[in-house]
């Protein structure tokens, strides 16, 4: 029964095995919170040149490109890129880009806390492949990405508001295809950003993650709890507070195992 109830929670789906990029962008090996992602990456340098010389991992799931303008630059500038298998950077494997099917989502106006705390838009890109191909998470920019699953285009109405202190906001509103939640603790209390997004950097429809991240705002160093969450099973589904969310997906789960 647990084995069952863990291969459901972390959507283990049948692959071959394939060798993926692994690469992240030298800008992000200091700001590894601003791609969402709970695992960090160990390998840093040009992640947009390709060539023999970049490193490569084995992977039995999808391999990934998350690519995103840099939240803390103005204008002029390369792109963040982070290369790699989804089990090993999202710490859960999905169906994108399966049967030799790239899968890409991508977001003009993609809500981001930056290393200030400003909220931002900026581009933000993820794709997923797998298949027979080795090496397929080669993507060097942001043309032409479609997702080949029209029925996961569809729209749906989220909230979108900045709450602070812990506080629950529902005073905005926005539509795309992924309802969102950002959670960040901050000393004693945490904020609370809701919003919409046409890309889940996770590949997964309903899933959240969290990680520990060191910021230096102003040259002072701290330890804060980031929560992310994505969701499209119902209209506002971004409604709860993180923790509820994320209990009520697990419950959810463990009751229609013990209804079997």
């Amino acid at each position: 029964m647990l084995r069952l109830l863990l291969f459901t929670l972390t959507c283990v789906t049948v692959y071959g095995s394939r060798n993926c990029y692994k690469c992240a962008s030298t800008e992000l090996q200091s700001r590894w919170f601003l791609t969402g992602l709970p695992k960090a990456g160990d390998i840093f340098g040009d992640c947009l040149s390709l060539g023999s010389s970049t490193p490569v991992e084995s992977c039995d799931g999808p391999c990934v490109t998350l690519m995103f303008d840099d939240p803390d630059q103005v204008a002029g500038f390369t792109p963040l890129i982070v290369r790699g298998c989804q089990a090993t950077l999202m710490q859960i494997q999905s169906d994108r880009g399966s049967n030799s099917e790239k899968f890409c989502e991508i977001d003009n106006s993609y809500k981001i806390a930056n290393s200030k705390g400003v909220t931002v838009e900026i581009k933000m890109l993820a794709e997923f492949c797998s298949g027979d191909s080795n090496r397929c998470n080669d993507r060097k920019n942001y043309e032409n990405c479609s997702s080949g699953k029209e029925g996961n285009n569809q729209l749906i109405s989220c909230y979108d508001c900045n709450a602070k202190q812990g506080k629950n906001c529902k005073d905005g509103k926005c539509n795309k295809k992924y309802c969102m939640k950002q959670k960040a603790k901050l000393g004693g209390g945490y904020q609370i950003i809701k919003t919409c997004s046409n890309v889940n950097i996770f590949g997964v429809d309903n899933y959240c993650s969290s990680e520990d991240v060191l910021l230096t705002p102003g040259g002072i160093t701290f330890q804060t709890r980031y929560q992310q969450c994505f969701c499209k099973d119902k209209q506002f589904c971004n409604s709860s507070t993180y923790s509820s969310f994320f209990l009520s997906s697990i419950l959810l789960i463990i009751s229609l195992f013990m209804k079997e």
